[in-house]
């Protein structure tokens, strides 16, 4: 059998796409037990973002459709963006 590799992902969304349509036995060879497991449950604060209830819906259904909330969604594409502006510079 031949072993497969785990791709390199650009974001978390194509990695979530991509084991969702994917078994982990198939990798299991190449993937490694964490070492330590930490999980950031940071409380958030809240931001107050006005925008028109029409883009409001157009999230919804965007994130829906992954399968996530819209807040979610727009979390993760804000850390995005910012990750993306930090390595350009």
């Amino acid at each position: 059998m031949t072993k497969k590799k785990i791709p390199k992902f650009r974001n978390l969304e194509e990695a979530a796409r991509f084991w969702d349509t994917h078994d982990t036995s198939d990798y299991a060879e190449e993937l490694k037990p964490a070492d330590d497991v930490v999980l950031d449950f940071k409380p958030l604060k809240p931001v107050c973002l006005r925008l028109p209830a029409a883009q409001i819906a157009h999230l919804k259904r965007i994130a829906a459709a992954k399968g996530m909330g819209y807040q979610t969604m727009v979390r993760m594409w804000i850390l995005e963006k910012a990750r993306e502006e930090e390595a350009s510079k």
